[in-house]
């Protein structure tokens, strides 16, 4: 009877899962549990597909504070030879994350580590090469697990090249080439006869142009005699008191005929430029037997009291 008990309490007990690594959270700090979790499951999975067993489910130690005793306390209960801590945190904004493969058998010596940094979402890619790297080999090796031989693809010899025949290349036949003639000097249409720029008119209009500018030459002449009579009134007789003195008054009147004699000239002179300018911008060309006929014109003034007189004549 107590035989029949103790052997269904050795079936009844689990079985122990002896030869493999066990991957638990150490440690997390600025990390949420479940993002923590999940990284932590990525190096089970990355160990499994590099062949090393880890059945076991992952589980958060934190508890432990990272301390091995502790961690290496809930191996033995478990019987697990190696242990994989796993620690993963925030610093500004960096995240880091470690994998740490210990010996249980020799209270808690490190094996092997794997670390790497960078962004939270890229960081569980980044770690991986560094677990198949740095824990894979020592794990096995503390396991006992013999790594399957490394088969070395031998590369296909490259393909023997065709021979190439010899293109026979046509025999080219001399082009005959034809003499290039040279163009012959083109002969001006209507025997050379082109019309004159400057016509009769338009030699009138610059005369008359070149004697409106002088009266506004005149002009400026008698406003600069008006501003001096103006100017000998203003010392004879300064401004705001009372003058009683002839040369004063014989200056003031200088000036105002003066003043008024230059506008006058101006506005004869402005006059003349524009009739002038208007003159010779209608003054077309001619024809070469037009052009010689004789073309004159001539240009007149006369100042008179308190104005002038502008006189044009001529043949266009």
């Amino acid at each position: 009877m107590l035989t029949l008990c103790l052997a269904m309490s050795l079936s009844a007990a689990p079985a122990a899962p002896g030869g493999e690594a066990w991957v638990v959270l150490m440690r997390r700090s600025g990390v949420p549990q479940a993002r923590a979790m999940e990284l932590a499951r990525d190096v089970s999975a990355q160990l499994t597909a590099s062949g090393v067993p880890n059945s076991a489910a992952v589980e958060d130690l934190s508890k432990c504070n990272g301390k091995k005793p502790c961690l290496v306390e809930a191996a033995r209960k478990k019987k697990f030879p190696a242990m994989v801590l796993v620690e993963v945190g925030t610093v500004l904004d960096d995240a880091f994350a470690r994998a740490e493969a210990i010996s249980i058998e020799e209270d808690g010596k490190r094996v092997g580590l794997a670390e790497a940094d960078g962004k939270l979402a890229g960081l569980s890619e980044a770690l991986k090469p560094k677990v198949a790297a740095s824990l894979v080999g020592p794990l096995q090796t503390l396991l006992g697990i013999s790594a399957p031989p490394v088969v070395v693809a031998q590369p296909e010899p490259p393909p023997t090249p065709p021979v190439e025949k010899p293109v026979e290349k046509p025999v080219e036949k001399p082009v005959a080439v034809a003499p290039v003639k040279k163009p012959l000097p083109e002969i001006e249409e209507n025997g050379g006869d082109a019309k004159p720029f400057m016509t009769g008119q338009r030699t009138a209009g610059l005369i008359i142009a070149g004697a409106g500018a002088a009266t506004l030459i005149v002009s400026g002449i008698l406003g600069g005699s008006a501003a001096g009579a103006s100017g000998e009134y203003t010392m004879l007789c300064p401004t705001g008191m009372q003058c009683n003195n002839p040369a004063a008054y014989a200056a003031y009147a200088k000036a105002a005929g003066a003043q008024n004699s230059a506008l006058v000239v101006a506005g004869i002179g402005a006059g003349v430029l524009i009739t002038g300018v208007i003159v010779f911008l209608t003054g077309g060309g001619s024809s070469a037997s037009s052009s010689s006929s004789s073309d004159t014109a001539s240009v007149g003034f006369a100042p008179l009291p308190g104005g002038g007189a502008v006189s044009l004549s001529g043949s266009f």
